[in-house]
């Protein structure tokens, strides 16, 4: 309302009260019917976003049955894991290995004689550091220890060593630096040599940057010492010699990963390579779990409440009725051929008069343990019930798909219970301006009417009577 306006002068009347009362009752059926459309479409739209959440639940779970690897799982125990570890994939066989771990693989590392610092000038030229499979050169820049350090270390190609510098003790009372290099990978095929282009124009003495050649098996030069060798790993599986040239060795046993972790001569330990099924068990349970949610959630659309005779939010609805026998007989019917393993029923999953699942651990165990390859193509495949049940609940949960389409829907009804509230705002607005002007009217004829009054009845009082003229 507009202004301030003074109601009642002439007839007495609270107009404004009168005009409000007057528009609330116009007002609330409409809201309250408004009101109370929307709030079931709240409802619906509701039950529907939820259903679409437990669905995908659903969905995944099924999905994390799919795959050969998951019914082939392996346990894997090492008798003496201080000295080696394994993992296994599924295409591992199973049994028991003698593991004797003789030695590990190991970096060689190589070091320089004694320099008085970092700064301590070694010669300048290049050096090339080579293993059996990379090398590189780098030039020495101003000759010092520290600059061909950093020069080994920043090359871009260099995939191969590690350059350090130590200071110790120089025997003397006083401390010495030495260049220290480290091979980044340990075996024999990756044993280093460092030739020189040395700018004194000798690369074979022990003076200027020749004094950093080591070429043992090449040259001859050997002016680094090393400190530790380059050595493969030697194991031996049921007495049988093998070499490799790291402490992870996955092709000694087909599907079998080793880590080796100390050496331990004349001490073999057994490997054992068993069956594992509690992964599978496990996705099993949830996607009953997770189908029993969306069976709890139905319920609770779509159920009745005898007692206070309300109905879920989907009650009646077709898109969940049609949904729910979809989903039921595609994931109850028979895969394949009849066969131990070609329903849910055979690995102990059962329904309940209440629609939910139920899991039979022994009979799962049964035949996880009994048959995994058929377990798999129960649910894998083509024709599997990943895939099966998965193209009826993607129908359902695809963009676009009907449950997008019933909350669109939704959403769009909504709107337009919005747009209703702005019409009933507008309408009843003009009626409130209507009514407010009519008894406005009406208040000021009457105040007029009873000035007209009040004027007649003073001149009427002025009139003498005829018997006041014999007086």
């Amino acid at each position: 309302m507009a202004g301030i306006s003074v109601s009642g002068v002439g007839s007495g009347i609270d107009i404004n009260s009168l005009v409000d009362q007057l528009v609330a009752s116009e007002r609330q059926p409409t809201v309250q019917r408004l009101d109370r459309r929307e709030a079931g479409l709240q409802a619906e739209l509701s039950g529907f976003s939820l259903l679409k959440s437990a669905l995908a639940d659903v969905q995944g779970a099924l999905e994390d049955l799919d795959g050969d690897q998951l019914f082939q799982g392996r346990t894997v125990t090492s008798a003496a894991p201080e000295t080696f570890t394994a993992t296994a994939d599924g295409g591992a066989a199973t049994g028991s290995f003698s593991i004797e771990v003789e030695r590990l693989a190991s970096a060689q590392k190589l070091r320089s004689t004694g320099f008085s610092g970092a700064d301590a000038l070694v010669g300048t030229g290049t050096l090339t550091i080579a293993s059996a499979s990379d090398g590189f050169t780098v030039d020495a820049g101003d000759g010092s220890l520290g600059a061909i350090r950093d020069a080994i270390n920043e090359a871009a190609d260099n995939t191969i060593v590690s350059a350090g510098i130590v200071n110790v003790d120089d025997g003397a009372g006083g401390t010495e630096s030495r260049l220290v290099l480290t091979a980044r990978e340990p075996g024999s095929a990756n044993a280093l040599s460092v030739t020189t282009a040395d700018d004194d124009g000798n690369d074979g003495d022990v003076a200027g940057l020749s004094r950093l050649a080591y070429d043992p098996q090449g040259a001859g030069t050997a002016n680094l010492i090393e400190l530790d060798p380059a050595e493969d790993a030697l194991i031996r599986i049921d007495g049988q010699a093998a070499t490799r040239s790291a402490n992870t060795v996955d092709d000694l046993i087909d599907g079998v990963t080793l880590r080796l972790e100390s050496a331990d001569p004349g001490n073999p330990a057994t490997l054992t390579i068993g069956e594992d099924t509690g992964a599978a068990r496990t996705a099993v349970n949830a996607f009953v779990t997770a189908f029993n949610g969306f069976t709890e959630l139905r319920d609770s659309l779509t159920g009745f409440d005898p007692d206070t005779r309300q109905g879920g939010p989907l009650l009646g609805d077709s898109t969940l009725r049609i949904l729910d026998s979809r989903l039921r007989s595609t994931l109850f019917d028979r895969v394949g051929a009849a066969g131990e393993v070609s329903s849910l029923a055979a690995l102990g999953v059962t329904t309940g008069d209440d629609g939910r699942l139920a899991v039979d651990d022994a009979a799962l165990t049964t035949a996880l343990d009994d048959n995994p390859a058929a377990v798999a193509a129960l649910f894998g495949g083509d024709s599997g019930l990943v895939a099966r049940a998965g193209g009826v609940l993607e129908g359902f949960l695809q963009n676009d798909g009907l449950l997008d389409n019933r909350i669109d829907g939704l959403n769009t009804r909504i709107e337009g219970i919005g747009d209703r509230r702005l019409d009933l705002d507008r309408r009843i607005g003009a009626l409130e301006s209507r009514l407010r002007a009519q008894f406005t009217a009406m208040d000021q004829l009457v105040s007029r009417l009873q000035n007209t009054g009040s004027f007649l009845t003073q001149q009427l009082a002025n009139v003498p009577l005829p018997g006041d003229r014999n007086r």
